[in-house]
């Protein structure tokens, strides 16, 4: 797990998901701060552009917004940083499973 300022994650403007229902989202932020972000945003192995994870990402830009703190891997996250996984750190079953994550596990994409 690599962290980063939130400020410098690329999201490039080809994602499929578009839309972002304000409710899930705030259970997205209500989780993370209850029980710990579980899986960190996956970035390309230039350490900042996302490949999965922008619901968590939007997730944490609000926790930030409001100076909340997080845990990530038992780990304090510092205000204002992300904590990302770089793609090529993960095994070919944890691409899977976070491909698996971001495409069955999250809501309608449009």
């Amino acid at each position: 797990m690599n962290i980063i300022p939130i400020s410098k994650l690329i999201i490039s403007e080809n994602r499929q998901r578009k839309t972002f229902p304000g409710d899930a989202l705030q259970e997205l932020v209500d989780s993370i701060l209850s029980k710990g972000l579980m899986h960190p945003p996956v970035v390309q192995n230039d350490g900042v552009t996302l490949v999965a994870g922008e619901r968590r990402y939007r997730a944490l830009q609000e926790i930030a917004k409001k100076k909340e703190v997080y845990f990530c891997n038992g780990q304090v996250i510092p205000d204002n940083h992300i904590p990302v996984t770089l793609l090529g750190d993960l095994t070919p079953f944890e691409i899977m499973e976070a491909e698996l994550e971001e495409n069955v596990c999250r809501l309608d994409l449009s």
